[in-house]
């Protein structure tokens, strides 16, 4: 059985490690910084995250996931190709329609995140904390 679930020869990793060489032959592997592979997965970090999300939908990844605790926060792209799990590491989207406040740090146009008063990269930072609760701005 496949690791896939269906029947059919065992995917080695070598097999999976041809499959990937044929998609960065499509996609450009000059686009690519980072693969990790498994039997079953693969993950792909691109050099420009802003196209990452290009990528995961030529690669037919359509499912995305989006970090926003981690800082920076990031979306993972996934979906499957030749019965292989495939990962695209993309910048954090914003769903079309979804406004956040704007970020309260002075001379900041960030966009804060959710349930913060701040942008990720103000969030954390007490003195801007401080200033809040004194109702600066």
């Amino acid at each position: 059985m496949r690791v896939d679930g269906k029947p059919g020869r065992v995917l080695g990793i070598r097999d999976v490690v041809g499959l990937v060489d044929g998609w960065l032959s499509a996609i450009g592997p000059e686009r690519i910084d980072v693969v990790t592979t498994t039997r079953s997965r693969v993950s792909l970090h691109p050099r420009d995250l802003s196209e990452s999300e290009q990528i995961a939908r030529e690669l037919g990844c359509v499912s995305p996931l989006d970090h926003r605790t981690t800082v920076p926060g990031y979306t993972l792209w996934s979906g499957t190709r030749d019965g292989i799990e495939v990962q695209v590491r993309a910048a954090l989207r914003r769903p079309v329609g979804t406004i956040g406040p704007r970020c309260y740090a002075p001379d900041c146009d960030g966009i804060a995140e959710l349930g913060e008063a701040y942008c990720w990269q103000h969030v954390g930072s007490d003195d801007w904390v401080e200033r809040l609760r004194r109702g600066e701005r």
